[in-house]
């Protein structure tokens, strides 16, 4: 199901737990789909942790 608002991105992030799961800080949505206006995709911007990343990885580039 395709969002049609910025509440269906954050209830998505929420419900997959994407925040603990990826050490997810912020997410911003910009662009057409913000603005209100037809889109063909969705501009994110995300913040995270990166020392959790890090941790997780083991000193693999990942």
């Amino acid at each position: 199901m395709q969002p049609q608002t910025i509440q269906d991105i954050q209830n998505y992030f929420n419900e997959h737990d994407l925040f603990n799961k990826y050490g997810l800080t912020k997410i911003g949505v910009f662009g057409s789909f913000a603005r209100g206006e037809k889109f063909n995709d969705i501009d994110l911007l995300i913040e995270e942790v990166i020392e959790k990343r890090k941790n997780e990885c083991n000193g693999i580039n990942c």
